[in-house]
């Protein structure tokens, strides 16, 4: 009996396991019958400096996120946000204010914020490049920064 419900738990854990549906760094929009729109991005960077403010204990952060889609592209959205890692490195949330929307109506974008009052830990930026074409065929991508520690 108590084998049976050893097995029967790995079984169940197995599942569950499997069962967890885990998230993708981007995810392409899909034409109306279905086929995966051609991909009009070339290329996205995003980093993140902190420094600290002279004669404080606050840093500032300047996030800068760069993306280059194909001769296509007619606008490219960035929204960019800077997150703060909190609990045994799986959560990062977006920390107050420190979120920035930019357009560009060409084939490139460079998004740049500069936020102030942080203290110490670990950021990032994740910025979400939203690239369309003149047809109105659009794709998304989530892209992060490496982390910056401060103390």
């Amino acid at each position: 009996m108590k084998l049976a419900k050893r097995i029967l738990s790995m079984v169940i854990a197995m599942v569950m396991c499997f069962a967890v549906a885990v998230p993708m760094a981007g995810a392409q929009t899909y034409s109306e019958d279905g086929a995966s729109a051609y991909s009009l991005q070339t290329s996205m960077t995003c980093e993140l400096e902190m420094t600290l403010v002279s004669g404080t204990d606050h840093y500032k952060a300047l996030a800068t996120s760069k993306a280059r889609g194909t001769s296509a592209v007619t606008q490219i959205k960035a929204e960019q946000w800077i997150q703060k890692h909190w609990a045994l490195g799986l959560f990062f949330t977006a920390n107050e204010n420190s979120h920035f929307t930019q357009y560009s109506y060409t084939n490139s974008i460079t998004a740049s914020s500069l936020a102030t009052s942080f203290g110490a830990g670990t950021y990032r930026v994740k910025t979400v490049f939203t690239f369309e074409t003149a047809n109105g065929t659009q794709e998304q991508y989530t892209v992060y920064s490496d982390e910056v520690t401060v103390s």
